[in-house]
Order: structure tokens, then sequence, then C-alpha cells
């Protein structure tokens, strides 16, 4: 299955600066299943930064959460909306490759639309049935991203 591998060199490159008996014991405990390679991003995203795994979960709740594919400006206009800014600040507008890094291999940007996707339609999948554990607290903060973009 190449999605599997595809999470799973994502995992190996966030290993990148071990040595090589690290980087064999990583492969020794890869998951074997897509739920676990999932739970494994996820867990990848949350030992980040605080402001980089914010950032991650706001896009995943992003296009987890809408009714149709989002553009790249569409995403980078919603990451950079700042609830009671009456403007959109430009500076705060994120590039593509900072996006999709920071999504840990589990978003990726359609070159031939420029949509932004999840990386494969069970991604979609496994948001669903984990919802509540990553996102609960997300509807309110889209709703009022919305809110104030469009005043």
């Amino acid at each position: 299955m190449f999605l599997l591998a595809r999470l799973h060199v994502e995992s190996l490159a966030s290993a990148a600066s071990l040595t090589i008996k690290h980087v064999r014991q990583k492969l020794q405990e890869l998951p074997t299943t897509l739920d676990a390679s999932y739970d494994n991003a996820m867990q990848r995203i949350t030992d980040q930064e605080e402001d980089h795994w914010k950032v991650a979960f706001k896009t995943l709740a992003w296009v987890t959460h809408a009714f149709r594919p989002l553009s790249l400006r569409e995403l980078q206009h919603a990451l950079a909306v700042e609830p009671g800014d009456s403007e959109l600040d430009e500076d705060l507008m994120m590039d593509a490759p900072s996006i999709t890094a920071l999504c840990a291999g589990l978003v990726i940007i359609d070159k031939a639309t420029g949509n932004v996707n999840l990386v494969h339609y069970s991604t979609k999948s496994y948001f669903e049935n984990t919802r509540q554990k990553y996102f609960a607290a997300y509807h309110a903060s889209i709703t009022l991203s919305l809110a104030t973009y469009l005043t």
C-alpha cells in the first residue's frame, strides 16, 4: 500500500538527524495499520512547538470540515484570520510548503487544481472517527473566523 509507505517515510523524515541505529529502531517501530500511522502523524504534530501544532490542527480542522475542497488561497486566508481584526493581515499568510510540512504529510496541495486536500480518502474517515478527540473545539473557532472574515 503506497499510502502507508508514504506515511512511514514522513515519520522517518522527522527522525532524519538520528544515527543509523536510531533509524533502524524507528523502522522496527513503524505502525502496521493506517489508523496507527495516522495516530503516529498526529503525535508528531502535537510534539511540535505550540505555534506549529496549533496551525496544523487549524489546517486539518478547516480541510476536514469544509463542504468542498478549499483552494490554497482560501486556506491561507482562513489561517490568517484573527478574531476581532477588521482587516486581513497579509503578513499572517503562510506559504504552501510551511502549511504542508506542519501537517506531517496528512495534507497535500493538488498541483492541477490548487486545492488543499487530505492525503487520502481514508484520512477523512480517520478524522470523522476521531473528530471529538482532535477537533471538538474547532467548530466554534471556524465559526468565529468566518464571522470575522465576513465583517
